[in-house]
């Protein structure tokens, strides 16, 4: 070590000063005293260095550079002095003491070299006690962050990185994702690792290791993108599982266990995937698929579309106008006030229309369906349906299978055009009217049937006498069951026969 002017060994616990040479400071968890005129002094400590302190240096004049794994650092702007440590990141440094103030090390920005930039292959960039900037270029890369706030720099086609943050003193690091928009990103829970994908380009995506550990400090990552920052990702999430989105255009996943997902204003996009999962959505033109599993959705207001996917789903939808395609399952949805399209799909499903005008589709399998306040179409599609149009002038068509229309109260005028094959058995029921309460007429080749105790009720079964798809083949009042059977030879000459059953 000729090199040196002076070569200073302290013990345990010891402080040590420099001299106006350059020094070699050697100590064991010690305090490290350096002032203006001490040459070029080098740190080598046998364990944590306590503090570096510089009594007549001011905090805001200092620069710090990191090279080669040597920390310099400079406390005077008009001179050469500075301290050097080498093997930097095999330390932890615990404060920096000034003239003015003392701070911890993850307060300070390295100057120049603080950026630790990777290559174009599978890259590891460990970071430093200091505030650092971590660029993994492409590739595939890692990114250890030190006990600083640190910046993690995601570009457009990086690739597919993983973030280890060990942030443990500071304010929040940063992980800044460089020509993405926030609308463009989905979240997905991947064991206890959180991972950001972006959708226009399928390969790019970000993992923050361990985000779901309760203990870890990755939660405190601050995100963002081009259109808009998100100051703590905890609001995405409820008990570490549940994914939700505060204000914002988002895709957002679930996991293949029971998730809430969550989505409050704006445009969102949630993926519910297996489990029986809650989904609720905020104010916008959502779109949420529910996955496998027995789910409850809840639209909120805004034009959305639901996909209730497998598994036996509840889904409500919100205000405005959304379209609901249940799949498999047996299922149960509820439109609102507006004008609402839901297809039941595959299984045994129950369909409420509400106060909107309406179009409910059963498709295959027993179903029911109930019309509501306003002018609703109902059909029934394949199976042995119930249809009941409620309130207002509805339009009814049962479709193959045998099928059950329901009337009571001021139904309105309703038409019925069954569809469905000869050997079907389909049943008109008035719940509240006996025989002598209905008046039968025909309405060109249309059956028409005139509720004569409450004004504007009426029923007309569309082709009744020339198409045999849509013939009825029994009707039920509150005494009676009939069968209807027309002698038509043209609209001036037919007979209307009733018969008992």
């Amino acid at each position: 070590m000729s090199e040196y002017t002076n070569v200073i060994e302290a013990k345990y616990g010891e402080t040590v000063y420099g001299t106006a040479g350059n020094d070699y400071l050697s100590g064991f968890y010690s305090d490290y005293v350096f002032t203006k005129g001490g040459g070029i002094d080098v740190i080598k400590d046998k364990g944590i260095i306590k503090s570096i302190t510089f009594p007549d240096a001011i905090s805001s004049q200092a620069r710090y550079y990191l090279s080669n794994n040597i920390l310099t650092i400079k406390p005077y702007p008009d001179s050469s002095d500075q301290i050097e440590i080498q093997d930097f990141s095999s330390y932890i440094i615990l404060s920096l003491t000034y003239q003015d103030k003392k701070i911890n090390t993850n307060q300070v920005s390295l100057t120049d070299s603080g950026k630790i930039i990777g290559t174009e292959n599978n890259d590891i960039l460990n970071g430093t006690p200091f505030m650092d900037s971590l660029v993994g270029l492409q590739g595939n890369d890692i990114l250890r962050g030190g006990y600083g706030q640190d910046t993690y720099i995601f570009n457009k086609g990086d690739g597919q990185d993983t973030v280890f943050d060990g942030n443990i003193l500071g304010e929040s690091s940063v992980l800044h994702f460089q020509g993405v928009k926030a609308t463009n990103v989905k979240f997905e829970r991947v064991s206890n690792d959180l991972v950001i994908s972006a959708f226009d380009n399928e390969t790019d995506q970000v993992t923050i290791n361990a985000y779901f550990n309760a203990l870890d400090e990755a939660q405190s990552l601050e995100l963002v993108f081009d259109d808009k920052a998100i100051s703590e990702l905890t609001p995405y999430f409820i008990d570490n599982k549940s994914i939700t989105n505060i204000s914002g255009s988002f895709y957002i996943y679930g996991t293949a266990v029971a998730d809430t997902l969550h989505s409050d204003n704006e445009d969102a996009r949630i993926f519910a995937k297996a489990g029986n999962d809650i989904l609720l959505s905020g104010n916008g033109h959502d779109e949420l698929y529910a996955g496998s599993g027995d789910d409850m959705v809840t639209a909120g207001a805004g034009d959305d579309f639901i996909y209730g996917e497998a598994g036996n789903d509840r889904v409500y939808a919100g205000i405005g106008n959304d379209k609901v395609y249940l799949d498999e399952g047996d299922d149960i949805a509820n439109g609102n006030e507006d004008n609402d399209e839901i297809y039941g799909q595959i299984g045994k499903d129950v369909l409420y229309g509400d106060k909107g005008e309406d179009m409910l589709d059963g498709g295959i399998d027993d179903d029911e369906l109930y019309g509501g306040l306003s002018h609703d179409n109902l059909f029934g599609g394949e199976g042995n349906d119930i249809l009941n149009g409620d309130a207002a002038d509805d339009y009814l068509s049962g479709d193959l299978g045998s099928d059950t229309y329901i009337f009571s109260g001021a139904f309105g005028y309703d038409v019925i055009a069954d569809a469905g094959n000869i050997a079907d058995k389909d049943i008109l029921l008035f719940k509240d009217l006996t025989l002598g309460d209905v008046s039968f007429s025909l309405n060109g080749t249309n059956l028409l049937l005139s509720d004569n105790t409450r004004e504007g009720n009426y029923v007309e079964i569309v082709d009744y006498v020339t198409n045999q798809g849509n013939y009825i083949e029994q009707f039920n009042f509150i005494e009676y069951q009939v069968m209807i059977l027309v002698d038509y030879k043209n609209s001036f000459d037919y007979q209307i026969n009733i018969n008992l059953i």
